[in-house]
């Protein structure tokens, strides 16, 4: 089980860094589109987002709230890159990786 401290560093990373991990993230996913990615077929499990917002606007609602279900925002920019070396030459990319290696920090005990 993760402590407060944990959580605090890990969230504290994300928000220090949001500038460019968003703009990742606008590399691989349709932020400004009023899009539901739980309903593609080849997307992994993305949670619904009302039909009048925008990806961008519900990923930023997440972050501001510090909601833990961000992560699957973040699972889902991993999950659309290409699969080759190039990737890891964007900037913060290490990062990205680094914060989803480390979501256990975001469980809940139960």
């Amino acid at each position: 089980m993760a402590d407060d401290e944990d959580k605090e560093v890990w969230w504290r990373r994300l928000e220090r860094n949001w500038p460019q991990l968003l703009s990742i993230m606008e590399r691989f996913l349709p932020l400004d589109d009023q899009v539901d990615l739980s309903h593609d077929p080849d997307s992994i499990d993305i949670l619904p987002i009302p039909s009048d917002m925008t990806l961008r606007k519900r990923i930023e609602e997440l972050k501001e709230a510090r909601d833990p279900k961000l992560r699957f925002y973040l699972d889902a920019t991993w999950w659309f890159a290409p699969d080759n070396s190039g990737i890891h030459t964007i900037p913060k990319w290490g990062l990205l990786c680094d914060l989803l290696s480390d979501l256990c920090v975001l469980r809940e005990a139960g």
